[in-house]
């Protein structure tokens, strides 16, 4: 931060910015960021990591903070956001207009190889850390106050990146372009979206995690994904679900602790009624949406050694059919299929509904994805409160 950016990037003689340490570095270095909490000494700036095998990390006794500067000053009395502006970092241009651009990345990790470890991503106008490329760390990383997600793992269809982890993070208060104050006028744009979410992604390991007071999901395992273990992770009060696994195969939840404080700021207002319903815990579901692919199923679901407490429905296998309005199909396609759900502890609370459901795939879908080979055992269901422990039910929305 006290360097200069034409120096050679020595300790003796640092650079200024992270991305000229980028452009200096060499496959194999370490770049040791340097910083503290002190506000004059955060990097407001983005960074594309492009070298590979490189491992950036702190400096001895710095902290280094990367700050998009969308802070609590743009909180209005009601508890809503303004929009970031121009002086935020990534710029999103302005809503309503062509300029406008919902998914800047503050930090991308566009090589092969790196490690990127103990950063402090804060008050971001976009997405905190994306990460695009295979065989990388992100770890004992700390992400507050996102107007996007927290951290994306992006693969694309037909080339999957492979050999993740994200370990040892805390991430909070994300996607909280759920809380701005005219957020009609993303019509048109995707919704909120969660902590992490890996997307065409394989050999994903994803362990002991905090995700907390977010606007959407904790954990999303979505479309294209294979091999991907979920586990000792804390998730809590978030106003989607805690973690959903979506067309991914042989995914592995396990040892992670799913909870709701019932903060009313993360509880979903719909169908008129204000903090309407806490969201579930962990969730099979097979999206139908048009970017889904839809010859790839979930299969080979172990859910096991979970603790789930107050949360809508503990474990939720959802199906459903739906039309959207120009009359395509919607709705969900999800099979269980060789998977194993076990010795899970769901534990009710004054806003739980049912302990376990698992609804078959609705008729209109057809009947080529009825269960099979799935064994569901040895869970402690307590619902104190009169809910039902378990439903074995048809899709939603469809005729009996």
């Amino acid at each position: 931060l006290n360097g200069n950016d034409a120096n050679n990037g020595s300790t003796g003689s640092p650079v200024k910015t992270p991305q000229r340490a980028n452009t200096l570095a060499s496959s194999g270095d370490t770049i040791k960021l340097r910083g503290s909490s002190a506000a004059n000494t955060h990097y407001q700036a983005q960074l594309k990591i492009t070298k590979t095998n490189t491992t950036w990390e702190p400096d001895s006794g710095h902290t280094p903070i990367f700050n998009g500067g969308w802070d609590d000053s743009y909180l209005r009395a009601d508890g809503t956001y303004n929009w970031p502006d121009s002086t935020c970092l990534p710029n999103i241009g302005t809503p309503g207009t062509p300029s406008f651009k919902e998914y800047g990345v503050m930090v991308q990790v566009a090589a092969n190889g790196v490690t990127v470890d103990s950063l402090d991503v804060r008050n971001v106008a976009g997405i905190a850390i994306v990460v695009t490329a295979s065989n990388v760390a992100v770890t004992n990383c700390r992400v507050d106050h996102t107007f996007s997600n927290a951290i994306n793992v992006n693969g694309e269809p037909g080339a999957p990146i492979t050999d993740i982890e994200v370990g040892y993070c805390t991430i909070s208060r994300v996607s909280f372009k759920g809380r701005i104050s005219d957020f009609t006028q993303l019509t048109g744009k995707r919704g909120t979206q969660g902590s992490f979410i890996a997307l065409y992604a394989h050999d994903v390991w994803l362990h002991h995690n905090t995700m907390c007071y977010g606007m959407a999901e904790g954990i999303l395992a979505d479309r294209g994904g294979n091999r991907v273990t979920i586990e000792y992770n804390v998730v809590h009060t978030n106003n989607h679900l805690g973690i959903y696994i979506n067309r991914t195969k042989n995914g592995i939840v396990r040892n992670n602790i799913v909870t709701h404080t019932y903060n009313s700021d993360f509880i979903e207002d719909k169908k008129g009624a204000v903090d309407y319903q806490v969201p579930s815990g962990i969730v099979i579901g097979d999206e139908n949406g048009p970017k889904m692919p839809l010859d790839y199923h979930s299969e080979n679901q172990q859910v096991y050694n979970n603790i789930i407490i107050g949360m809508s429905c503990g474990i939720d296998v959802r199906n459903a059919y739906k039309l959207f309005p120009n009359g395509d199909p919607d709705g969900y396609t999800t099979q269980l299929k060789n998977a194993w759900i076990a010795h899970n502890t769901i534990i009710g609370r004054s806003r739980s509904m049912v302990g376990i459901r698992i609804d078959q795939v609705a008729p209109e879908w057809g009947s080529s994805l009825a269960h099979q080979n799935s064994i569901v055992e040895n869970n402690l269901v307590n619902m104190a409160h009169g809910e039902a422990g378990h439903t074995l039910g048809r899709g939603q929305g469809s005729t009996a």
